[in-house]
């Protein structure tokens, strides 16, 4: 059995969960085991994503694409998981994790911060029990930050990829999360930025048509 054949079984499984609470999933959903975001392979700690959801319009054939990542291979982690995702589906990841999204996160048993939800005990107990149902999850963890040599305490260019600030900081607060920039845009490490186009620059003074000098005459 597949990672994705054993998340797509468990998918089915919680279906009866979802309808329990009032909730329909779509018929049509995709789940695999792979890397959602780059905040994916961050060091472990509260910045790790664990899974994302993707909207039927980044799909070619119109389907949920759900992925959890490969950092998890522990059965009942992988399932509150897949849990979180599954409830983005009811509304296509249009409430994000506001206020829509925990309502229905809490009421089909997640519980805590709801950007980074578990499986309250009644929920958990539950998803044991389907566990009980499948063979254990054909995935061992992988863990990307193995072997990496450690940055220090050196300083890390980090930027804008919209208007283009740029500021210093260290690998421990990149781990934890990068904000928001003043002006709306995303803040992501230069190396990792993708290239903003130049702006045009004036030509130098030599280089422009040498300017007309006119006689008294002509004032």
């Amino acid at each position: 059995m597949t990672r994705e054949t054993w998340l797509l079984q468990l998918t089915d499984k919680l279906r009866p969960l979802f309808k329990a609470a009032g909730f329909t999933l779509p018929g049509k959903i995709h789940v695999s085991c792979g890397w959602p975001t780059r905040r994916a392979v961050v060091a472990s700690g509260k910045s790790r994503t664990l899974g994302q959801c993707f909207p039927t319009s980044a799909s070619a054939d119109g389907r949920v694409e759900l992925f959890i990542t490969p950092a998890l291979a522990d059965g009942l982690k992988v399932a509150e998981t897949l849990v979180h995702e599954l409830v983005h589906t009811l509304d296509n990841c249009k409430s994000g994790h506001g206020a829509a999204f925990g309502k229905r996160a809490r009421a089909v048993g997640l519980c805590g911060k709801m950007t980074e939800t578990v499986a309250a005990p009644p929920l958990a107990d539950r998803l044991n029990a389907l566990l009980e149902t499948l063979p254990p999850y054909p995935h061992a963890v992988l863990d990307v930050t193995k072997g990496e040599k450690k940055q220090g305490t050196r300083l890390i260019k980090i930027m804008c990829v919209d208007c283009g600030w740029t500021a210093r900081c260290t690998r421990q607060w990149i781990d934890e999360g990068l904000p928001t920039c003043a002006c709306g845009g995303e803040i992501v490490e230069a190396d990792a930025a993708p290239k903003r186009k130049k702006r045009k620059t004036a030509a130098p003074r030599s280089a422009r048509a040498p300017l007309k000098r006119f006689s008294k005459a002509h004032r």
